[in-house]
């Protein structure tokens, strides 16, 4: 099997990927997400994981697995907050809403260049969230490396009331259900 290579840092992916036992090396992508600006929200996911995996591919040779996750509520796209105030504001704005969360997955496989892309999507209904649960949260965790300011892994996963769709790509960021077909796929 070639060398597999996901182009993240996300310490939730990297651990999603060792709980599966899926052996593999990171070589986080530099690119400017923001520079997506796909209005479809499914085609903006994949089209940030592709930009992130052919970043990789342009410098290491195996199997580029990527992904990107963000948040939609009322039209407002919420990836990574950019500070821990915006973190408030968007746990804040979250709060007692219900909303959407998309995985984009791209892999690629330099040698052949056959690649594979897919994007899940499920629905995240949130509690009411307290001022001091907010303040918790934002002063006890790295809420700025997750999208919309919480994680699923983490405590913040108290603040969710229900939700459907993809396990692995809203806890982790990074869709297991796929990764296998995904390989095969680019083999």
């Amino acid at each position: 099997m070639q060398k597999i290579i996901l182009a993240s840092g996300s310490a939730n992916r990297q651990a999603v990927l060792k709980q599966a036992r899926i052996p593999f090396e990171v070589c986080p992508a530099q690119v400017n997400e923001k520079s997506i600006k796909e209005k479809n929200l499914k085609k903006r996911a994949i089209k940030i994981a592709e930009l992130k995996a052919r970043w990789v591919a342009e410098r290491k040779s195996g199997i580029i697995v990527a992904a990107d996750t963000f948040e939609v509520y009322d039209n407002h796209v919420l990836g990574k907050p950019r500070d821990k105030d915006e973190a408030v504001k968007m746990l804040r704005l979250l709060s007692g809403k219900v909303f959407t969360g998309y995985t984009g997955f791209f892999c690629i496989n330099t040698r052949n260049n056959k690649a594979f892309a897919a994007v899940v999507s499920g629905g995240i209904e949130f509690r009411d969230i307290t001022e001091e649960e907010i303040k918790d949260s934002v002063e006890n965790e790295p809420v700025t490396t997750w999208a919309a300011g919480y994680s699923l892994t983490y405590s913040s996963i108290k603040f969710v009331k229900r939700f459907n769709g993809s396990l692995s790509g809203l806890m982790y960021g990074l869709p297991l259900e796929l990764l296998h077909e995904a390989l095969q796929a680019v083999l």
